[in-house]
């Protein structure tokens, strides 16, 4: 999901200084991932059953050998140069995270008290920050997107530049939410970043202020504005009314006799790093007749849960839509929930898919509170889901744009990015016959 540094990115993973995204895998070969993978799901009680476990979790630690603990302890507390550096609560994250590492899932984590405010601050798209989607790519971490009107815009920050330093420190060795926490901060107080842009390096100030990022936005596209645009920032806390309010727009455009025709729908989900596992059915509820299976859970023990296409509330007053032409615009930070709606109407027949191959991100993560602050937790894997023809997507076998259209956005010029050139979206026009 991506981040706006202030913003979860990925469900999978993007960071928002506002967003941002986590790749541990190689820029010249696949874009994107959202470290901050999206949280996946609330998922359904039958996968959640603790009687399940192989053994009690009191088995398991009484089998661990501390012996080995403790000496490194008390070698470090006699040895190390700077005792007091050793705090026991440093030593209790430090455990708990060594613990969620050893399974050696990048989905699996801790989060502490600021880091949990933050990634729910993410799925709430309101945080103080500057506005800006970031990627870490290997060691580098990349401008993605930066947002209309907000700070790093008004600033000068672009797509493409590559942040080597915050308030001259640099950031090769930090974890993404290091650097996002560092890039965010209290409104109207301002940060530094020094960053290289096409081989010049530059630094730019930027003031913070309060961000909000809808989930969704409708627009009207074509040359008679008879093609639905939602562009879908990620699958967060209000998604579900916030379409439901944009469809009801779309739906009376469609049923009043008055205007043009709607010729088409795109739903832009680039970028998307996901979310909650239950907007994707929801949305795609809309689009799908009922019934039509939009994803299947699997855990350890096989397939566990079918979930599929909703009825649509009879006091919403909502009509499904399973015929009007739709393209969906995806990229390699289109991950996790966005994947599972798009992978459902690509396999239907119900959408025609244009971009790039998308992140691949075919698991499913619960956040499970620890101690007396709900901003403290872990986020465990518990699943993987399958789409309606028992697909795994993986970063290996990830979605397969229909129509492939490459856009490196770190290659755009001032003009382009101020004349807000989009290919991908243009071909997307194009298909809908615009």
């Amino acid at each position: 999901m991506k981040f706006i540094l202030g913003i979860l990115v990925g469900v999978l993973g993007g960071g928002f200084i506002g967003y941002f995204i986590d790749f541990d895998f190689d820029i010249d070969e696949d874009v994107q991932e959202v470290s901050v993978s999206p949280l996946e799901i609330t998922p359904t009680p039958l996968l959640l059953n603790p009687a399940n476990n192989i053994k009690k979790e009191s088995d398991i630690v009484s089998e661990l050998d501390n012996t080995k603990f403790k000496k490194v302890y008390a070698l470090l507390k006699r040895n190390y140069y700077q005792p007091e550096d050793i705090t026991n609560e440093k030593i209790e994250e430090w455990l708990i995270r060594g613990l969620l590492y050893s399974v050696e899932d990048p989905y699996t984590d801790y989060f502490n008290e600021e880091q949990g405010g933050e990634f729910k601050d993410e799925m709430k798209g309101d945080f103080e920050g500057i506005g800006a989607v970031l990627e870490k790519r290997k060691k580098n971490l990349y401008v993605t997107e930066v947002l209309k009107k907000r700070p790093a815009a008004q600033s000068g920050l672009l797509p493409g530049d590559v942040i080597l330093e915050v308030d001259e420190k640099a950031v090769i060795d930090e974890t993404i939410w290091e650097t996002i926490l560092r890039i965010r901060g209290e409104k109207n107080t301002d940060v530094v970043l020094k960053v290289v842009r096409k081989g010049e390096v530059k630094d730019i100030k930027i003031t913070r202020q309060n961000i909000h990022v809808e989930n969704i936005t409708l627009k009207w596209l074509g040359e008679k504005n008879t093609i639905a645009y939602f562009d879908i920032s990620q699958f967060g806390d209000s998604l579900n009314n916030e379409f439901l309010d944009a469809y009801k727009q779309f739906q009376f455009k469609k049923e009043d006799k008055n205007s043009a025709n709607v010729s088409g729908i795109i739903v832009d989900l680039r970028y998307n790093g996901g979310g909650y596992l239950d907007g994707a059915v929801n949305l795609a509820s809309y689009f799908l007749p009922k019934g039509a299976v939009v994803l299947k859970v699997e855990t350890n023990k096989g397939i566990e849960s079918v979930l599929k296409s909703k009825t649509l509330s009879v006091f919403s007053g909502m009509k499904k839509d399973t015929t009007t032409p739709l393209v969906i615009l995806v990229n390699g930070g289109t991950a996790s929930s966005s994947e599972i709606f798009t992978s459902a109407l690509k396999e239907y027949g119900r959408a025609t898919v244009v971009g790039e191959k998308t992140f691949g991100k075919g698991v499913v993560q619960q956040i499970f509170p620890l101690g007396f602050s709900s901003d403290e937790f872990v986020k465990i894997t518990i699943a993987k889901w399958l789409t309606p023809n028992e697909n795994n997507v993986t970063h290996e076998n990830p979605i397969i744009p229909d129509e492939i259209v490459e856009w490196d956005r770190s290659k755009m010029t001032d003009k382009e990015f101020t004349a807000e050139y989009d290919p991908q979206l243009e071909k997307a026009i194009e298909i809908l016959g615009n």
